[in-house]
């Protein structure tokens, strides 16, 4: 029941795939699995390397055992956390052991402490759910922890269930949307709230920039800058020549293959091979020359999560490339691309959205007619047949 995540930059699959459920199955951990889990924890970094973490934990088989520490949950928390395969409670000890003053990083290498429990749980199909809903002194009082240490969170852990069994109020979080602040919110440079722009990607920023300006509260683009997009400008197609000429022949030979890693590359990538293309070379071949390599990076783009994180203009440029496939099951994704984001916006602007999708249905029925675009024909070389030709005569046969 997980809602696809956005994600700026590709990451690890283990990480990419992490959510934490609430609806878990009940079944045993695997005999060892959890050993294993709490081995990732220990060999974590720590300041000094105090190690300030504990653990403890219980078992769902061990029924007493479990019950405690359920009964250290919040209700809310134990309304689910009762299906879990096993629960743990973190601890942090307060104090350095080798010379007895405060340890003010123990909570933050508990932390990294679960980081290393969470990503080995998931390398392993199991999953996690972390809570701050407990009752930290029933649980100090239960368990008799010592002076100097304190209760951190509670985990539950198991292997995923059905989310329908849920109650109606936990299954609608449980596919909830899984959100969190872009990177611009939280990395600074130079000065406190200052965006930080990394290596590398001034070149990425100017590009999208020129495109689409600065886009608004919806992620749509202004009038100026949308104008640009469609129509036949000879003076705007010198322009792209003079100014992203050689980056043109730099993207073709491979040279930004780095930009790959982000969401802003992959759409940057696209806008040189399927866009500026076209405008660089209108009315020759070199102007389709890069249309199977746009198509996969849109393709590699889509299946990292990355189309999420950007706004809805650039997403729509970013599904052109299927819009100017001639293959059929490409088209067939363009229309159902086009037609998720088109649901996915505000309905103050899904009419214009949806201008997308309406193209999208049109090159998806030439492709599905002719096996191509006839109006390509002449450019390409290629014969018309007496039919195609017919059919050029046509309103709305040429794009």
């Amino acid at each position: 029941m997980n809602q696809p995540a956005a994600f700026e930059h590709v990451i690890h699959h283990t990480l990419r795939t992490r959510y934490s459920p609430r609806a878990f199955d009940g079944k045993p951990l695997a005999r060892g699995c959890l050993r294993q889990l709490l081995e990732a924890a220990r060999r974590a970094p720590s300041c000094f390397n105090a190690q300030p973490w504990r653990f403890i934990v219980a078992e769902r088989q061990h029924s007493e055992a479990f019950k405690k520490m359920l009964d250290g949950l919040v209700p809310f928390n134990q309304s689910w956390a009762k299906n879990a395969s096993a629960l743990i409670i973190t601890v942090a000890q307060q104090h350095f052991s080798h010379n007895g003053k405060p340890n003010p990083h123990a909570w933050h290498d508990v932390g990294l402490a679960m980081g290393a429990l969470t990503a080995q749980a998931q390398s392993m199909g199991i999953s996690l759910h972390q809570m701050a809903g407990i009752d930290n002194e029933r649980i100090r009082q239960a368990y008799g922890i010592d002076e100097g240490y304190q209760v951190v969170t509670a985990i539950a852990v198991g292997y995923v269930g059905d989310g329908a069994q849920l109650p109606p109020e936990l299954r609608a979080k449980e596919g909830g949307p899984r959100p969190r602040l872009p990177q611009r919110q939280l990395v600074f440079a130079g000065e406190w709230g200052h965006p930080a722009r990394l290596d590398g990607e001034a070149e990425i920023e100017e590009l999208l920039s020129f495109w689409f300006g600065e886009l608004d509260e919806h992620g749509l683009a202004d009038a100026a800058h949308s104008a640009k997009w469609w129509k036949k400008d000879p003076a705007f197609d010198q322009l792209l020549r003079e100014r992203f000429g050689a980056l043109h022949v730099q993207v073709l030979a491979g040279g930004r293959d780095a930009w790959l890693r982000s969401a802003r590359g992959c759409l940057a990538q696209v806008i040189v091979l399927d866009q500026l293309s076209r405008n660089m070379y209108r009315d020759t071949p070199e102007m389709y020359a890069a249309d199977a390599r746009a198509v996969a990076v849109a393709s590699q783009a889509i299946a990292m999560q990355l189309d999420l994180s950007l706004a809805t203009a650039e997403r729509v440029f970013l599904y052109m490339p299927f819009m100017h496939a001639e293959d059929l099951p490409a088209q067939e994704r363009c229309v159902t691309l086009m037609s998720e984001l088109a649901q996915s916006v505000d309905e103050s602007i899904r009419t214009r959205v949806e201008n997308n999708v309406t193209f999208a249905q049109k090159h998806r029925d030439i492709v599905r007619d002719w096996g191509r675009f006839p109006h390509r024909n002449a450019i390409l070389g290629r014969p018309s047949s007496v039919e195609e030709e017919a059919f050029l005569k046509q309103p709305g046969s040429s794009f």
